[in-house]
């Protein structure tokens, strides 16, 4: 029986899959949705790391990334973070979608709407979340559920190019990034959980 990743990748489920932690922009997917790496990021440990607020890898919108349901995982080493900080937006200022965390949450964003879920994240190998346009998003960490976010999102397909470490300059991520990943259907909390071990393996 093969991996839940090249399941995934076999069916066009899975849209990005970024491995910095072997010193790759590239797409892993098949989709080719390659990332463009800005002046301040660096590798480090295994891993991607973004210098300045300006900082973030960035990649060309398609209508594939434009999601209204969908699952991300961002893998790395996280710790507590006094300010909003960003894994991952598709987000244009209004629509779309986006993860991030704070010191004590992690935040999803819906057409401009963040909803938040307390959370300790420090140590956390892997941070995630599945969502669906007109229902309430679940957050992960290390590949279990955490529960609910605070209230149900509206998600269109916002015509932008996705971030990755950032959103915006207003956020960079200030934990070392070793892995992305978008997928365009809701996983299950049993697929979260296989696919968190899968890039542990990877790591």
């Amino acid at each position: 029986m093969g991996s839940l990743i090249e399941e995934l990748k076999r069916d066009g489920s899975l849209v990005l899959w970024h491995r910095y932690n072997i010193g790759s922009r590239l797409d892993r997917s098949g989709q080719g949705n390659d990332g463009t790496l800005s002046a301040g990021c660096f590798w480090d440990g295994g891993g991607l790391s973004f210098a300045a607020n300006t900082d973030e890898v960035t990649v060309a919108d398609v209508a594939g990334l434009r999601l209204t349901t969908g699952s991300i995982v961002v893998a790395g080493e996280f710790m507590s973070q006094t300010a909003t900080e960003y894994l991952l937006a598709h987000d244009n200022a209004g629509s779309g979608y986006s993860l991030g965390l704070n010191a004590t949450q992690l935040l999803f964003t819906g057409d401009g709407v963040a909803r938040t879920i307390a959370a300790t994240l420090t140590g956390c190998r892997s941070l995630g979340a599945t969502f669906e346009t007109g229902n309430t998003p679940i957050g992960y960490t290390n590949g279990l559920s955490i529960g609910n976010f605070s209230g149900s999102v509206t998600v269109t397909g916002a015509s932008v190019a996705t971030e990755i470490g950032n959103w915006a300059n207003s956020g960079r991520c200030k934990s070392a990034l070793h892995q992305a990943i978008l997928v365009n259907r809701i996983l299950t909390p049993t697929e979260m959980a296989t696919l968190h071990g899968e890039l542990m393996e990877l790591s």
